[in-house]
């Protein structure tokens, strides 16, 4: 028995819609057997192309890492000129802060011996102003003496 020619027809369109995609892929595995340097040379220049891209991109890496490393020398360069700048600062702190510790010490030195002044003023003031009372006591003493030898020598002289 066979199929109704109806049926076969649809069977064979079938066949027929699938035949070129399988005809195409033969095609291709064909001419890569038939013409190896044509399908190279695609391969080749879609190779070359990667491998070209892939230099261009270490290329630029490159030149970015040489650029941070660079930069990198320019940090440490800074950082070393910060930690001289940063050391003599240190220093000249060091410096002040003994200054000022002399500086102190010295004025304290001062404030004593102006204190010592003080207290030599005040007894020479004492002293002098004791001396001048004693000296004014015996110019009294003197004149209260003179003034009755006076007045003895005077009432000698009336009578």
């Amino acid at each position: 028995m066979f199929p109704p020619s109806g049926h076969q027809d649809v069977s064979e369109r079938r066949l027929d819609t699938q035949r070129p995609q399988v005809t195409m892929w033969e095609r291709d595995v064909s001419s890569d057997r038939q013409e190896p340097g044509r399908r190279g040379r695609s391969w080749g220049l879609e190779g070359s192309q990667a491998l070209s891209q892939q230099a261009e991109v270490i290329v630029r890496q490159l030149q970015e890492l040489r650029r941070l490393e660079e930069e990198v020398r320019l940090l440490r360069e800074t950082s070393l000129q910060q930690k001289m700048r940063l050391e003599a600062q240190a220093m000249e702190l060091e410096a002040l802060a003994r200054a000022e510790k002399a500086g102190r010490a010295e004025a304290e030195g001062l404030r004593a011996a102006l204190a010592g002044a003080e207290v030599v003023r005040k007894n020479l003031e004492e002293g002098s102003q004791r001396e001048l009372e004693e000296v004014q006591r015996l110019h009294q003493e003197q004149l209260s003496s003179l003034t009755q030898a006076h007045e003895e020598a005077l009432s000698s002289l009336t009578s």
